[in-house]
């Protein structure tokens, strides 16, 4: 991945706060406002966030301990009062090859009052340090040096609509980088209340069709943000070395989902280039939820083509995982060679369609390839692939009937309750199936996706 550039972030950001793209533009919000209702020290304009302390953390990496103290700045118009206990915090290991220092985080409400996403905001600085297993970025509260939006982990995402109950605990796992084990990290806690927070809390994964390295080239990009009030308004990209712009917007598509024409204005060279996700809602004010995401741009001259298809197969999605190995999902239909190369890999469908998963490597050489489906009267396909930190990938579509989900000898049977119910099932990275979920009612869906 190309590092952030430091003659292009600030630019970035100085756009960002003062409303390149219009009123709605993404800003910072004034952080000096207080809501006297709750035992807080700082609530930003928008009337929800509360910020509910800061810390500073010095980790004794031999002896596998961490001093807590509370964070003060004379420097900002803020001092902190910490209104919560100190977060609980546990080391579970520290790897000196790569920096990282892998902890988990417990945080406790004290008090009878409910609040809702609350946030551990790990902030960068000069030296580097980084949080590597984030959920987001946030510009709240931040401190002088590094970027003015910092990553977050996000806890009781499991709770509907994330209320962190009154007088209640929950624990989270970071991954954090110490830079040469630098080991003094800040962080802070931020909490909605009374309700959930404006602006958006989550992207889904983004999908990139393949970008080459022509002037003019295009892609695909397809993301997913999630809002509690569903009403988000604004989601755009920032990648300038190779749009050649400041913030491309993405247009909405349905049930949550945005779609931006990627084009290659400046012709960039193969690999992989940082940017940003930003989005907002029409209630946020200007507060914005970022996220720093990878954009592949592939070689058009020394490429590659290959094909599978030999009766009516059909290829819905795409993928890039970190490795750049390529994914690939869809249904085909009867006898099917899914390797393009010298040797075969024959799968038969069992209904009209099945479902099929292929991974190939950066170069197109065949890794392997799983098909499963069920019933000949019924079909099924696969909409969406993607892969997480540690490469097991996840596939999900719609089927029909009571396929077995399971493309090995075992069975794993599921029945649909209607028409077409949704599934979403895991392998691991060398494409052994690990499970399957399933949903659906009595009723057709009003998408195939």
């Amino acid at each position: 991945m190309k590092s952030l550039k430091t003659f292009l972030l600030p630019l970035f950001f100085m756009l960002l706060i003062i409303g390149c793209a219009g009123s709605d533009s993404p800003v910072i919000p004034d952080q000096s406002e207080k809501n006297t209702s709750l035992p807080v020290e700082n609530i930003l304009s928008s009337d929800r966030h509360t910020l509910l302390g800061k810390w500073d953390l010095n980790f004794l990496l031999e002896e596998q301990l961490v001093i807590v103290s509370e964070y003060r700045d004379s420097e900002t118009h803020y001092n902190v009062t910490t209104v919560i206990p100190t977060p609980e915090i546990i080391i579970n290991s520290y790897d000196p090859l790569t920096n990282i220092i892998d902890v988990d985080v417990t945080i406790s409400n004290p008090y009878t009052i409910d609040v809702y996403d609350v946030r551990l905001i790990i902030f960068t600085d000069a030296s580097g340090h980084l949080l590597q297993n984030d959920d987001g970025w946030t510009p709240l509260y931040d401190i002088p040096g590094g970027l003015p939006v910092n990553p977050f982990r996000a806890y009781a995402k499991i709770v509907p609509e994330r209320k962190f109950a009154g007088q209640t605990e929950h624990a989270e796992n970071l991954l954090i980088l110490l830079p040469g084990g630098n080991p003094n990290v800040t962080f802070a806690i931020d909490a909605s209340y009374p309700g959930n927070c404006e602006e958006p809390y989550k992207f889904g994964s983004l999908s990139q069709e393949i970008l080459y390295d022509e002037i003019g080239a295009a892609a695909i990009l397809q993301v997913g943000v999630f809002d509690h009030q569903n009403n988000v308004n604004s989601v755009n990209l920032y990648c300038p070395e190779i749009t050649n712009t400041d913030l491309v917007p993405f247009t909405y598509i349905g049930f949550g989902g945005w779609e931006l024409e990627l084009i290659n204005n400046m012709g960039a060279d193969p690999g992989e280039y940082e940017g940003w996700l930003v989005a907002s809602s029409s209630d946020s004010g200007g507060l914005a939820l970022y996220k720093p995401v990878d954009i592949v741009v592939s070689r058009l001259t020394t490429g590659w083509a290959q094909s599978i298809s030999e009766d009516r197969n059909n290829g819905e999605c795409i993928y890039f995982d970190g490795d750049k190995n390529l994914y690939i999902t869809g249904q085909f239909h009867i006898e099917t060679d899914f390797d393009p190369g010298r040797d075969e890999d024959f799968h038969y469908s069992e209904g009209s369609y099945d479902i099929y998963l292929t991974k190939y490597d950066y170069d197109g050489n065949f890794e392997w390839a799983r098909t499963w489906g069920g019933e000949p009267c019924c079909s099924e396909a696969g909409y969406g692939v993607t892969t997480d930190m540690n490469g097991d990938v996840f596939v999900t579509g719609h089927f029909i009937g009571e396929p077995d989900f399971d493309p090995g000898p075992d069975e794993t049977i599921v029945a649909s309750n209607g028409h077409k119910d949704i599934f979403l099932s895991k392998f691991d990275p060398d494409g052994n199936f690990l499970w399957v979920l399933t949903w659906g009612g009595s009723e057709s869906p009003p998408y195939n996706s």
